[in-house]
């Protein structure tokens, strides 16, 4: 369900974003002063699936094929992460002076790059997170600082009555029919992905669009999205754990292992750690007589705080801790 929850967020911003703006194009058209009675449909909505389909096929054309192009370079260059996000910057502004779908183009680009062997991986990802939370938290700030509290208030409870059909019928009733063909999916599943959503300020951020057209009602439209964006990121996103819990879909967070301060490239393989045990000592208490799993290589051996470097002639002890690096080879399912 992670992945599917997660393909879902990433792909609802870019379809969100031309809809909006397509939906933009038309109010200006239908409310210009100027226009009167003599209002073209047949053009209007002509040009809005003009701009539907520009903005999702460009904006795919060019998302995956800067994706490619900059995976294959990555791959052969020694390139840091500020290097990363000047690529995505590059993306999604080539794919906007070309009409396309820039939210599109680097989402796409960044699942294709993402899944590339490159150097310094683990290094570019936590970069990224970083990043990642310091705009979000700035765009909080600044979407706060748009809110009027007193306005907030007024529309509360029209907001309230969308937030609970959204919530309870409206999101529902679009993932059911949308996962109509995906018959492996279970009932319990399909509940969690209608309850859960993703939330995040992109809704405000969309919202905002419409203020700086100059849309009438747009300050109203502002708020009451703003109203419900908040209520379902405090209970639909704080409940969450529970709701999984309750429909038995919740599973136990996977422990980290203990690195003892080392870091390898993931191409290498992965890090596990292992404290020991009377049995594992059964046969032997050196590490070629000690059963490790197939394609595992000792790294370190970690005593009461004290690190050792693993050799032939160590005399293991039952609690000593050891740092293990898994070879790509390995099939966990042995």
């Amino acid at each position: 369900l992670q992945p599917v929850l997660e393909l879902e967020s990433g792909s609802n911003d870019p379809m969100a974003y031309v809809i909006t703006i397509v939906l933009i194009q038309c109010a200006q058209q239908l409310f210009e002063p100027a226009s009167g009675i003599d209002i073209d449909y047949t053009r209007m909505i002509g040009n809005a699936l003009l701009t539907f389909f520009l903005q999702l096929g460009i904006g795919a054309i060019v998302g995956v094929g800067l994706g490619k192009a900059f995976a294959w370079a990555l791959g052969k260059l020694q390139l840091y992460a500020i290097f990363v996000l000047s690529v995505g910057f590059f993306i999604y502004s080539v794919t906007g002076l070309v009409y396309g779908n820039g939210f599109l183009a680097i989402y796409l680009a960044g699942v294709i790059i993402g899944n590339k062997t490159m150097p310094h991986k683990r290094e570019i990802f936590r970069f990224s997170d970083t990043v990642t939370w310091l705009m979000q938290m700035g765009m909080f700030l600044t979407l706060g600082l748009l809110v009027n509290p007193k306005e907030m208030l007024s529309v509360a409870p029209v907001a309230l009555l969308i937030g609970l059909f959204l919530t309870f019928v409206g999101r529902p009733l679009a993932v059911f029919i949308s996962l109509l063909p995906f018959r492996d999916l279970s009932f319990r599943a399909r509940v969690f992905i209608s309850w859960v959503g993703l939330k995040g300020a992109t809704p405000i951020i969309f919202a905002i669009f419409t203020v700086v057209a100059g849309i009438p009602g747009s300050g109203q439209i502002f708020n009451i999205v703003f109203f419900i964006t908040m209520i379902s990121m405090l209970f639909q996103g704080m409940s969450i754990p529970a709701v999984a819990r309750k429909l038995n879909l919740a599973l136990p967070q996977e422990k980290a292992p203990e690195t003892f301060g080392i870091e390898i490239p993931e191409e290498a393989g992965k890090l596990m750690d292992h404290r020991l045990t009377e049995s594992d000592l059964s046969s032997g208490d050196t590490l070629k007589e000690v059963a490790l799993p197939e394609g595992t290589r000792v790294v370190m051996i970690k005593r009461d705080g004290e690190l050792i470097v693993p050799d032939g002639s160590v005399r293991l002890k039952v609690g000593d801790k050891l740092l293990m690096i898994m070879g790509n080879q390995f099939d966990e399912s042995e």
